[in-house]
């Protein structure tokens, strides 16, 4: 089997795993991609398509006493897991009501991710355009930042353009 079959059945198994809960959370008109790279410990720990939540653990316990910055240096205990969630309703977040709805579903959402660090889990929230010519925009939050609601309701929605995705 090659490697990048592997990958993808991986990633392909996450998804499976989490589409539930995120259409449970989010709504059926939801969609998801997940990617992550794991350390070279988690990597070795890895059986198949299976064994991402332990292999996340693996790499949290080999990173416990480091700083996000040492991880990203370290090419061997780098690791990271990042959820694209897709709102393809269109719905715009744009008051801080919106986005305190928005930190709630986040929230739920960690109960069904690997447990890895939390600053190397990323979420990156996406709203269609509701027009053609208009931009998408993204929220790109850490898992650690959910812990702070003041400092994401003052955090800014990017606006911009993606092909394929209004």
């Amino acid at each position: 089997m090659s490697d990048t079959y592997i990958e993808d059945g991986r990633i392909m198994t996450e998804e499976d795993r989490l589409r539930p809960h995120i259409e449970r959370i989010f709504g059926k008109n939801t969609d998801i991609k997940v990617e992550f790279q794991l350390c070279e410990q988690g990597e070795a720990s890895m059986k198949g398509f299976s064994g991402l939540l332990r292999a996340m653990k693996i790499c949290k316990k080999a990173t416990e006493d480091m700083t996000l910055g040492q991880v990203i240096d370290s090419d061997e205990l780098r690791h990271e897991y990042n959820l694209y969630i897709y709102a393809l309703d269109g719905q715009p977040v744009e008051t801080d009501d919106d986005k305190l709805r928005l930190i709630e579903k986040l929230r739920k959402i960690t109960e069904y991710l690997p447990e890895g660090r939390p600053d190397c889990v990323q979420f990156a929230y996406y709203t269609r355009a509701k027009e053609p010519s208009g931009g998408s925009e993204l929220w790109v939050i850490s898992a650690s930042d959910l812990s702070s609601t003041k400092k994401l309701t003052q955090r800014k929605i990017v606006t911009y353009q993606i092909e394929g995705y209004y």
